[in-house]
Parts: C-alpha cells; sequence; structure tokens
C-alpha cells in the first residue's frame, strides 16, 4: 500500500489510547474515522493532516474539543458526539469550510460567539447537552442558515 494513495482510512474499535504517529504518511487523507476507541486528546502534529475534509470521533473520551483540529481548514464534516466535551474553543471560527458538526450526547452548555464565522455551516446538532430549546433563538441569530438541531430543555444531565 503506498500512503500517498490513500484518501479513508478507518480506525474505528481500535482500542487506541493515542493516535498513531504513523498517520502522517498518510498526506492525502481526506476521511478519517477513529469512533469507539479511547482517545482523550489529538497530538499536536495532527494539525498536519491539512487535506481531512471529514473527521468521526464519535465515543471517546474527549473532554474539550481538541485544539489542533481547529487547524483543519478543510474540514467539511466534523463528528465529535457521545464524548464528555464540556468546552468548544472560540478558535473554532477557524473551521470556516465546516458544513455538518455533530455534539449530540456530549457535555456541552454554551457556543461561542466565534461560530457565528462559520458561513458554510449547514446543520449542527447539539441534541441532548445541555443547550435547549429556548437557548435556540440565540444560536439562530449567530448562525442564520443553519439547521440547529436541539432537545427541549428536561435538564437531564445537570
Amino acid at each position: 500500500m503506498q500512503p500517498a494513495l490513500v484518501y479513508r482510512l478507518e480506525l474505528r474499535k481500535e482500542g487506541m489510547s493515542e493516535l498513531p504517529e504513523e498517520l502522517l504518511l498518510f498526506k492525502n487523507l481526506r476521511y478519517l474515522d477513529a469512533s469507539k476507541n479511547k482517545l482523550s486528546d489529538v497530538p499536536a502534529w495532527f494539525a498536519e493532516l491539512s487535506s481531512l475534509e471529514e473527521l468521526y470521533l464519535t465515543r471517546n473520551k474527549f473532554q474539550h474539543f481538541p485544539l489542533p483540529i481547529m487547524s483543519l481548514l478543510k474540514l467539511r464534516i466534523l463528528v465529535l458526539d457521545r464524548n464528555p466535551i464540556n468546552f468548544i474553543s472560540p478558535k473554532i471560527n477557524n473551521l470556516t469550510q465546516l458544513e455538518f458538526l455533530n455534539l449530540w450526547d456530549t457535555e456541552i452548555e454554551e457556543l461561542p460567539e466565534s461560530i457565528s464565522a462559520l458561513k458554510n455551516l449547514k446543520r449542527l446538532d447539539v441534541r441532548n447537552t445541555l443547550i435547549y430549546r429556548k437557548e435556540l433563538p440565540k444560536y439562530q441569530a449567530l448562525l442564520p442558515n443553519t439547521e440547529i438541531q436541539v432537545t427541549d430543555g428536561c435538564d437531564c444531565k445537570k
């Protein structure tokens, strides 16, 4: 296998607690699925995977939005659902190509105002988080062209 010819890589259910540095060999990688592992952070070198357009990190152990992801300027789809994430950096405004952001079933209580820079965002999923329908007008004002999926408030996670 020639790493330069690999565009899609699935590392689901591998039991990884960290991403292998060998990923850097895949310079043209556009799709990475590392869901259902034990990842709690993304190493700084991850920002060098500049061709990534789709990143799936469902069901890991992230407690914060991994900062190296903020440098992936071609990213269109980012799925971080079912992680105990409780904070999103204002630097999310770097991801201007993002079209879909999935934060379903996380511990997020609010989104930074800088999210308004995501003009290409078509869909934002914050269902089963600590963001509720009553807060929807605030986020719709920030993201007027985005379909925002929220849950009716029940304080289920508090």
